[in-house]
């Protein structure tokens, strides 16, 4: 494989990633994802023409995916993004997308992977036009990369049920990866890279949790299996959540930035740590000496929300909500 080729696809996925993100963070702010969701499945399935959305995981993923996806393509210079994205969905989703994701030809197998191996035979023995699968992601990406994308919305569960649907979602987004490619009936299968959009609606934010466990794996799983993982928590009311945080980094060039750790970045003249406490709020420390670096319009001066932070030394700052990018980009600039 092109590994520059690779490198400029997840390039690709992390843009995906961040106008995805902040396109679920800006909808937050007027209406919590959840609220949002019943509200779209309930019209739903009053409505003779929206079928594509009458169930929860159904109506996140195609209300914010192929939005998110169609601006990522035009930034890229497609010139028609409707005719490089399929979905599962096609005929409710016409103005994005330009037809089905479905592989042109029938396979033996089908992405669940707790199946028992009898089940399968039993499939394959009784009636033919039964015994293959077509195989069908959520949506599927043909330039300027072949990508097959599956979703999830993770509606509730505990810590062990969400390391379960984790494992079941990248699984199913590299089963797609792993499908031969296939022309039949003027469509063409085959793809080169994988990736998983999932959204946490627990209220533990259990799936997050899962994710940022192993999150170490990032690269490795990008590297070794050309899967790339998004996982996006709720928002929460003072501002944007682990995973937001995480994205925006990335993007604004941070070279470090784990939780309960210093910031890193070459522009970066003060230490600022990056706190989470087990809600998922966020919060920054800083050294009360370099207080006057954070301005009242960007920042929120809060009390210590751990124990260690209470250091006289210490301050708490929390970027206002929606100012969060602009907050740090002053920062950097100072």
């Amino acid at each position: 494989m092109d590994r520059a080729e690779a490198r400029d696809a997840r390039s690709f996925l992390k843009l995906f990633e961040k106008t995805l993100t902040q396109a679920v963070l800006e909808s937050e702010r007027e209406e919590p994802v959840r609220h949002r969701v019943a509200r779209i499945v309930k019209l739903a399935r009053k409505a003779t023409d929206q079928s594509h959305l009458r169930l929860p995981e159904a109506a996140f993923l195609n209300t914010w995916v192929p939005p998110a996806m169609n601006l990522v393509l035009r930034e890229y210079g497609v010139t028609d993004p409707r005719k490089a994205l399929l979905a599962e969905s096609h005929e409710g989703l016409r103005t994005f997308v330009g037809g089905k994701a479905a592989r042109s030809r029938p396979f033996p197998f089908d992405k669940k992977w707790e199946v028992e191996a009898n089940a399968i035979y039993r499939r394959w023995a009784g009636p033919a036009e039964k015994a293959f699968m077509q195989p069908c992601p959520d949506f599927a990406v043909r330039e300027p990369y072949r990508i097959v994308i599956e979703g999830k919305y993770f509606r509730s569960g505990s810590l062990d049920v969400a390391q379960k649907q984790l494992v079941a979602g990248i699984y199913e987004a590299l089963f797609y990866l792993g499908v031969p490619a296939a022309t039949a009936a003027g469509r063409d299968w085959g793809y080169e890279y994988a990736c998983l959009v999932a959204y946490d609606d627990s209220e533990g934010q259990t799936l997050l949790q899962a994710w940022q466990n192993i999150e170490t794996l990032r690269t490795r799983f990008w590297d070794d299996a050309n899967v790339y993982v998004i996982v996006i928590g709720q928002t929460r009311a003072e501002g944007m959540n682990v995973a937001a945080y995480e994205v925006m980094f990335r993007a604004l060039g941070f070279k470090s930035f784990e939780s309960h750790k210093k910031l890193r970045h070459p522009d970066l003249r003060i230490t600022l740590y990056f706190n989470r406490d087990r809600a998922g709020y966020v919060s920054f420390a800083v050294y009360a000496k370099d207080i006057d670096w954070f301005k009242p319009t960007l920042w929120d001066f809060k009390s210590a929300r751990q124990k260690k932070d209470e250091d006289p030394k210490l301050c708490t700052v929390v970027p206002k909500a929606g100012k969060e990018e602009l907050a740090f980009e002053d920062l950097l600039k100072r």
